[in-house]
């Protein structure tokens, strides 16, 4: 499988960091504006508020980890196995496997296979439906209690082949958006690894453009030295030439 290289890594966990820290500061919101308006109680947001600090405990790790250039991935593996489990746990709440929002984990499968690539996202998909499966399972067989969402007063999940249609339908829907996902982000890693090799090979070609320029320029001041220095000996050579011209005529004027 090709892997993102480094720096589209890091910058992948930054998009993941923002996208974090949006989701964080509206559900802080809703929740501080639904207990002024006392649509929940104090103990009921207090429980959101502590759920968002620890959502925020490891993003502001993993942050101030990428400014030291120094970020391990299992902090980040940590961090969006803590975002799945805050997810079922907000679920589980709001009516268990009643809710029609049982699809939610995929983004957090999403934001895997879009640090990490195809294989680690599939890993979330698997991990996520376990979680669902033990949730559906411990509500089933009355291990755990269940909130009612609606109120209908029917428990339509207490039936065995309604609980089989529905866990079969998100296993699947799970596994295709890690496959489909995990797709594209190989090939957006190919096209990225496509680019580097294509600016390492621009770049050395640029750098051999450099070294060919300095060394014709060295090549030409050593020309011009040498000419000068030629020119030099051959002004010399005729000093001396017309010395010996001279003394040639001064010889024959003498022996005459």
């Amino acid at each position: 499988m090709i892997a993102f290289p480094e720096h589209v890594k890091k910058e992948n966990i930054r998009v993941y960091l923002r996208l974090k820290w949006f989701v964080i500061s509206g559900i802080f919101l809703l929740n501080a504006f639904e207990n002024l308006n006392g649509i929940v109680t104090l103990k009921q947001a207090g429980v959101v508020y502590l759920i968002c600090l620890i959502a925020a405990l490891p993003a502001l790790y993993i942050l101030l980890s990428i400014k030291r250039e120094k970020l391990p991935d299992i902090v980040t593996h940590i961090s969006l196995a803590l975002d799945t489990a805050l997810v079922f746990l907000a679920l589980y709440f709001n009516g268990g496997v009643e809710n029609s929002w049982l699809h939610l984990p995929i983004f957090v499968t999403f934001l895997a296979s879009y640090i990490f690539g195809f294989v680690p996202g599939l890993l979330y998909a698997t991990y996520s439906f376990i979680i669902l499966a033990a949730m559906s399972a411990m509500q089933y067989f009355g291990a755990v209690p269940t909130y009612p969402l609606f109120n209908l007063g029917e428990a339509h999940w207490k039936n065995p082949q309604y609980m089989i249609d529905v866990l079969t339908g998100i296993f699947v829907l799970y596994m295709s958006s890690a496959i489909a996902i995990g797709l594209m982000n190989q090939h957006d890693a190919a096209r990225a690894e496509r680019v580097d090799d294509y600016a390492g090979k621009i770049g050395a070609l640029a750098s051999g453009e450099a070294d060919a320029k300095e060394k014709l320029r060295h090549a030409k001041v050593e020309f011009m030295v040498k000419s000068a220095e030629l020119e030099r000996l051959l002004g010399q050579s005729a000093e001396r030439q017309m010395e010996l011209i001279g003394l040639k005529s001064e010889l024959e004027r003498l022996m005459r």
